[in-house]
């Protein structure tokens, strides 16, 4: 009859341990991002002009180039790679100034901490320049969002790119 309390001590307590939510495991390889490889631009009469490249994964990275053109004038380059980790995937990227003048001395380096319904979530955990990049496909349309602080307060900005065939 000493095991009636222990029955019911385990029956009170599986519920509990059932109910916790289960932390979603990080991805760990490239498959998710598939959807991202290919040419996207910006949609023509914009303002500014964006146009972002995306290189098939192969040994376990992607690469990519961005350039942002205002004016007629380049305004900023971007080379970002993506690899997998043992803990992860991560993303490295160096923007640079015409003439390839650096603007960083080290690359920044975001984790992928989401991939879901063509939505990719890379977070930076060293610091909040820039906290966040999210990639969302919208119908056609790649959604290039960075997230990052200025004078302590969040601030924003989305590009909009189109596939170009």
């Amino acid at each position: 009859m000493k095991l009636a309390p222990i029955l019911l001590a385990l029956l009170l307590v599986t519920p509990l341990i059932a109910a916790e939510p289960v932390k979603p495991s990080e991805p760990k390889t490239l498959d998710s991002l598939s959807w991202l490889v290919g040419h996207w631009q910006s949609p023509a009469g914009e303002r500014v002009m964006s146009e972002e490249h995306w290189s098939a994964p192969a040994g376990g990275a992607m690469m990519g180039m961005f350039r942002l053109v205002s004016g007629g004038k380049p305004g900023v380059y971007e080379l970002i790679l993506i690899e997998e980790e043992a803990d992860g995937v991560w993303m490295r990227l160096r923007h640079f100034q015409p003439q390839m003048v650096a603007r960083e001395q080290e690359p920044i380096k975001l984790k992928l901490i989401s991939s879901a319904n063509e939505k990719l979530v890379f977070e930076n955990p060293i610091d909040n320049k820039p906290k966040r990049i999210i990639y969302t496909l919208v119908g056609n349309d790649l959604i290039a969002t960075v997230e990052t602080e200025r004078d302590d307060k969040t601030a924003a900005f989305s590009l909009k790119m189109r596939r170009v065939k």
